[in-house]
């Protein structure tokens, strides 16, 4: 999703250098950005930066700025950069509280708008500290603007929204209407990210509207770029197609590269989704082309993920795998991710099921193949029976003879109907296979990328921000949840990948089944990540427990499965109880998980082992996880040579059971 930046934060209301006349030697340079004269202002100021003798002044601090200005009109944001950091750092040492209340907001907005969270959360929180003690109403209201967009981007969607209503509220106060539609066109954005697009483009035409009235083409254009991916999504391709049009007018009337490239890029999402994948791909490399140039690595990042949809869809794997390569690259060093789930592996899965599916078809092509032998068989067996029968009028054959050639007749056809049948079978079940891989990637993407953000989005704060004691714990617990989930995620992977190569062990030992239970009860009741309701007890069934029974099996698998029907309960039980247990029986030992939740409806009972499948198969659910819990559990009981089932009602709670075979101890 393009996300609408806002123009420059810059341009506070009493810091040096904001006044044409105070440094006269910069008046030309500011003359040659106005007339958008680039090359010519940046040659100007190299030169008047030369002959400045102090090392240490105020003048070479604007100088630095309006150097980084003229760098970020033309795009070239990593120079942008750099220029900015030298006049922050310089200012620094002359006076930090004059210059804090915009310099590092800048450098907040820079850092945003190349993709680097951290960098950009630091700097915010650096003006925050200044402007609370200022409070200069201009700059808090261009402070609130970009933390709403850093949260946005960082999935926190109630800050972000929380953020940009103060910006508009500020802007409402100050009578800066222009500034307004561009905050306005940025809540749009935040609903566009929450799946809202109809009041998205409300907020975006809004917005629009007010940039055109003060003719602020680069906002405007970057606007009716996100307005044409909203109609995308609607599935409304004239109106988007018009949009985008618009979209590449204003960049271009504003010189706006970074804006070209993102709508590049939406023409790319256009055109795929329309099928048009070779219209599609020239867009998609034209923006990998620009923002590489550009240093908008978040561009760059967007033209890898399109170029990978746009190999996978038209069948060519080798060249998806390079780009979707290149895409993982750059998300891991714009989110800082210390480690992300191993290339290797990802590839070993597509090949897996890439092999599954080549097999499928090569099966279907056999069936094919079957199919038509018996239907010319078929064909021919019907001409020698037409050819039988003129010969029985013409030698007046017997009767019996004529019935026993129809009798053959109908065999042969019902041997082809039946060979349809399995025919339209194994197409099913190919078709089958086919969504549950795009879910499996869905699901994979989903349930890595969504904690990772939150992890490091609010590491950060924790780590450079001022925050209060209540604050930080907040904090550490959604990171701790956030990690507990994508610890969980890999697991779940790990385990269905060697379930799938048969790579799966059993080491068996004595162990005391009780203790294994009352472990797990007191690792539930106290770990309250796991539980959504605040009324639920777990609690273990000690009527048939035996407190020094030993069981001789896998230890760590049964903890495992236990562990997969513990969390699925408290996931879907609100209050009540979770109860956990165990009754020997013979040759074999009985566990049962029961909880007062939800339930499972009759008619998803019978996919509830399906791998990647839940009740509700969207990645909004209300419930994380991937859907593997139960199928993994399947699979390791069945290796303990055991059975699972399971007894429930719709909001009654649900019952699972599963044995495991007891070999009495010595």
């Amino acid at each position: 999703m393009v996300c609408l930046l806002t123009p420059v934060v810059y341009g506070g209301e009493d810091t040096p250098g904001n006044t044409p006349g105070e440094f006269p030697m910069l008046d030309q340079v500011r003359r040659l950005i106005e007339r958008n004269e680039m090359d010519s202002a940046r040659q100007k100021l190299r030169s008047l930066m030369q002959d400045m003798g102090e090392p240490e002044s105020e003048k070479l601090v604007v100088a630095y700025k309006l150097l980084s200005e003229a760098y970020e009109e033309q795009s070239l944001l990593d120079s942008a950069v750099y220029y900015m950091e030298q006049a922050w750092s310089l200012a620094k040492k002359i006076n930090p509280s004059r210059y804090a209340g915009q310099y590092p907001q800048t450098l907040a907005y820079y850092y945003w708008e190349k993709g680097n969270y951290s960098q950009a959360l630091k700097n915010a929180q650096t003006t925050k500290r200044y402007l609370n003690r200022e409070n200069k109403s201009k700059n808090l209201m261009r402070l609130d603007n970009v933390l709403g967009l850093i949260y946005r981007d960082l999935g926190n969607y109630e800050r972000a929204e929380t953020h940009f209503k103060k910006a508009i509220s500020l802007a409402n106060q100050l009578k800066e209407e222009h500034y307004k539609g561009i905050i306005m066109a940025n809540l749009g954005s935040l609903y566009q990210k929450q799946g809202d697009y109809n009041r998205a483009i409300s907020y975006y035409e809004r917005g629009s509207n007010l940039e055109l009235k003060y003719e602020d083409y680069t906002a405007a254009g970057r606007s009716f770029v996100v307005i044409g991916e909203l109609y995308t999504g609607l599935a409304d391709y004239s109106q988007a197609l018009s949009s985008l049009k618009k979209a590449r007018l204003y960049n271009s009337r504003a010189n706006d590269l970074v804006g070209l490239c993102r709508t590049k890029n939406a023409m790319g999402k256009l055109f795929s989704q329309t099928g048009a994948y070779q219209k599609a791909r020239k867009f998609f490399l034209e923006a990998e082309k620009m923002a590489d140039n550009q240093g908008a690595r978040k561009q760059l990042m967007k033209s890898y993920e399109g170029l990978y949809q746009n190999y996978h869809q038209t069948g060519n794997p080798k060249k998806a795998f390079h780009y979707q390569s290149k895409y993982l690259n750059i998300y891991k060093d714009l989110y800082r991710i210390p480690e992300i789930v191993q290339l290797e592996n990802l590839q070993h899965k597509l090949n897996l099921q890439r092999e599954k599916n080549k097999n499928q078809q090569e099966q279907i092509e056999k069936q094919n193949t079957i199919n038509r032998l018996l239907l010319a068989l078929a064909l021919l067996s019907a001409a020698l029976t037409a050819v039988f029968i003129l010969l029985f009028i013409r030698i007046r054959l017997s009767k019996k003879s004529l019935q026993q050639k129809n009798k053959e007749i109908h065999g042969q056809k019902e041997k082809l109907e039946k060979l349809n049948r399995h025919l339209n079978i194994a197409r099913e079940e190919a078709e089958q296979s086919e969504q549950l891989k795009d879910q499996f990637l869905r699901n994979i993407s989903h349930e890595i990328r969504t904690p990772l953000n939150g992890i490091l989005g609010f590491s950060s704060i924790i780590a450079e921000g001022e925050i209060n004691k209540d604050q930080r714990k907040e904090y550490h617990t959604f990171i701790k949840r956030n990690a507990n989930l994508l610890l969980s995620t890999i697991d779940d992977i790990l385990d269905i990948a060697r379930i799938r190569t048969k790579q799966v062990e059993v080491f068996k030992e004595h162990f005391r089944v009780f203790k294994m239970l009352e472990e797990l009860k007191k690792t539930f009741s106290f770990d309250q990540a796991y539980s959504k309701g605040e009324n639920v007890d777990v609690k273990i069934d000690e009527s048939h427990a035996v407190s020094d029974f030993k069981l001789y099996s896998d230890a760590t698998k049964i903890r495992k499965i236990l562990v997969i029907l513990i969390d699925n309960a408290l996931k879907f039980t609100r209050e009540g109880f979770v109860k956990i247990g165990m009754k020997p029986n013979g040759r074999e030992v009985m566990f049962f998980v029961q909880d007062t939740g939800i339930g499972i409806s009759h008619e998803n009972q019978s996919m509830i082992y399906e791998s990647f499948r839940q009740a509700d198969s969207e990645l909004n659910r209300q419930v994380d996880g991937m859907g593997a819990g139960l199928s993994i559990a399947k699979s390791f009981v069945e290796i303990l040579e055991g059975k699972i089932w399971f007894e429930s009602e719709p909001y009654r709670g649900t019952t699972f059971y599963f044995t495991i075979p007891h070999e009495k101890v010595a």
